[in-house]
């Protein structure tokens, strides 16, 4: 059942944008140039040298931990925790370090470090998203309730976590009531949004409206 909502996560985005990730290695290489050193061989030699002159910034750990995610995840999760020490308040590194966690198969690490990165000042998210995920994996529904309240109280105009939330109640808790609502506030911010038009079509099928159902469907074709 969970699946659905797997599908909208599935293709991770860069949670920087790429231009801002851009900026921050342009800097260090600038200053890789003005101190006439050695050119880097790879990323890791530059982030490591990162860490070595800038002890105090959580993103040369952060993206060193990312070169080794698939390779040597225990090896991330080190590099994710130092970023995390650094930066204890940023949300960036504790959702990485729930995803590694999950992916090991350490569950109660993985909901410890999601949750703990919704209650820091600079929350993501993607924090919400993740951990309401796993919340519904495991069975946990009280939990991904108040995951879903407190996500879209911090993140109202938030696409993504408005259409999780809406295929949690749909799927996994069969309420297509509480699911339409949510359909509908994500078609207000994306109201092309073809999965959203299906799954509100759904639920007003469900709900004995096929009407309303098949306005969707009819706006969804182009009619």
């Amino acid at each position: 059942a969970v699946g659905l909502i797997k599908y909208f996560t599935r293709a991770e985005r860069h949670l920087l944008p790429a231009a801002g990730v851009l900026s921050i290695v342009s800097v260090i290489l600038l200053m890789v140039q003005q101190q006439q050193l050695p050119v880097w061989k790879n990323d890791a030699s530059l982030f490591g040298h990162e860490m070595k002159v800038n002890p105090r910034s959580m993103l040369a750990p952060y993206y060193y931990g990312k070169l080794f995610e698939e390779s040597d995840p225990e090896k991330a999760l080190g590099y994710y925790e130092k970023a995390h020490a650094i930066d204890p308040q940023a949300g960036l590194p504790l959702l990485q370090i729930g995803m590694v966690q999950q992916k090991l198969g350490r569950h109660t690490e993985a909901l410890n470090a999601f949750n703990l990165g919704t209650k820091v000042s600079s929350p993501l998210a993607e924090n919400w998203n993740r951990l309401l995920m796993l919340q519904a994996e495991l069975g946990l529904h009280d939990e991904a309730e108040a995951t879903i309240q407190q996500g879209l109280e911090r993140f109202p105009n938030e696409l993504r976590s408005t259409i999780n939330a809406a295929n949690y109640y749909l799927v996994n808790r069969q309420r297509p009531a509480k699911a339409v609502t949510l359909y509908l506030k994500a078609l207000e911010l994306d109201p092309g949004n073809s999965h959203c038009l299906k799954g509100a079509a759904l639920c007003y099928q469900r709900l004995g409206e096929p009407e309303k159902a098949q306005a969707l469907l009819d706006r969804l074709n182009g009619r």
